[in-house]
C-alpha cells in the first residue's frame, strides 16, 4: 500500500467519506432499527479489498445514519447521544450483514492485524533486527521514525482499497506502541523486551481503532454539518474513539501471543475471532 499512496483526501459533499464507503444516499427520518442480518461462518478472505457484504434489503445503512444524525445533534455522548450513538454502531455493523459480514468485509484490516502481531512477536522472540529483516525492513542506522513509516507500509496490504481506514489505523497503533515504550529515545532495541501482554495489547488495540476508524469513514459525515463547528465535531469525534476503544473489550488471553504462527492458520483464527468480538458487541444491545 505505502502511506505515500494513501487514501488522497475528500471528494464531493461528504467530506470524510472515502471512495470504499457504501452509497449513504436517500437519507429519512427512520428511526427503527434494520433487521438482524448475522452472516454464517468465516470464510477467509472471501471478500477482498474491505468491500463489505451487505444485505438484500433496501438501503440499509438509512437507519445507522439517521442516529447519527440524532447523535450529532445531542452534542455528545450524554445519555441521549450514547443511546443515539449505540443504535448508530449497532445499524452500522448489521447493514454489512452482522459481526460475520463485517470481519468478512474487514480483510485487509484483519491482514494488517496479523502483519503487527508477526512484527512484535518476531520482534520479542528473535530481536527486532530479525523482525526487521524478515519484513524486508532496513534496520542497521535506520532512524526510528523512517522505521515507523517503513513499518506501516509493511504490515498493511497492498491494494486495499479501505487505505485509509488500514493505513491509519496502523499508524496509531505503532505511534501508541513507540510512544508507550519511548522507542524515539531508548531505541527500537526495546522491542526486544516485548511480553506476550503487551502484543495482545498492541493487537486488540488495533482492531478497536480500525472499527473505529472505518465506522467514522462511513458515518460521520453528520459531524460536518455546518451547525456544527470544528472544535465540536473534534470532541464528538474523540468521544466516539474512546467509546468504542472502551467498548470493543477484546481478549484472547488463551493464546500465547509469542508462539502464534502469524501467518499461518493459528493466526488467522486468532484475529478474525478478535475482529468478530469487537463487531458482536457493537452490534448488542447491551
Amino acid at each position: 500500500m505505502g502511506t505515500s499512496n494513501a487514501y488522497s483526501g475528500p471528494v464531493g459533499p461528504n467530506t470524510l467519506l472515502p471512495p470504499w464507503a457504501p452509497p449513504l444516499d436517500r437519507v429519512d427520518d427512520e428511526t427503527s432499527d434494520p433487521g438482524d442480518g448475522e452472516a454464517g461462518p468465516d470464510q477467509e478472505d472471501s471478500t477482498p479489498n474491505d468491500v463489505a457484504v451487505l444485505p438484500t434489503t433496501p438501503n440499509p445503512w438509512r437507519a445507522p445514519k439517521d442516529a447519527m444524525t440524532r447523535f450529532a445533534r445531542t452534542g455528545g455522548l450524554g445519555a441521549n447521544g450514547r443511546r443515539q450513538f449505540r443504535r448508530a454502531a449497532r445499524g452500522f455493523v448489521r447493514a454489512q450483514g452482522g459481526a460475520g459480514g463485517a470481519t468478512r468485509s474487514s480483510s485487509a484490516g484483519r491482514a494488517t492485524a496479523r502483519g503487527l502481531g508477526g512484527f512484535l512477536s518476531s520482534a520479542a522472540t528473535s530481536g527486532v533486527a530479525a523482525a526487521a529483516r524478515q519484513f524486508g525492513l532496513a534496520y542497521v542506522g535506520q532512524d526510528v521514525d523512517a522505521f515507523f513509516v517503513a513499518l506501516v507500509d509493511a504490515i498493511a496490504p497492498a491494494g486495499a482499497l479501505a487505505e485509509e481506514a488500514v493505513a491509519h489505523a496502523a499508524a496509531e497503533t505503532v505511534e501508541e506502541l513507540f510512544e508507550k515504550y519511548a522507542v524515539r529515545d531508548a531505541g527500537l532495541e526495546v522491542l526486544n523486551a516485548l511480553t506476550p501482554e503487551a502484543i495482545r495489547d498492541a493487537v486488540e488495540r488495533y482492531v478497536a481503532v480500525y472499527i473505529n476508524t472505518r465506522l467514522m469513514h462511513v458515518l460521520a459525515s453528520r459531524l460536518e454539518d455546518g451547525a456544527y463547528s470544528h472544535p465540536q465535531a473534534y470532541r464528538m469525534e474523540r468521544d466516539v474513539k474512546r467509546y468504542i476503544v472502551e467498548r470493543v473489550e477484546l481478549e484472547f488471553e488463551t493464546a500465547d501471543a509469542l508462539n502464534i504462527d502469524w501467518s499461518g492458520s493459528e493466526g488467522r483464527q486468532v484475529v478474525d475471532d478478535i475482529f468478530r468480538e469487537g463487531f458482536a458487541l457493537l452490534e448488542s444491545r447491551q
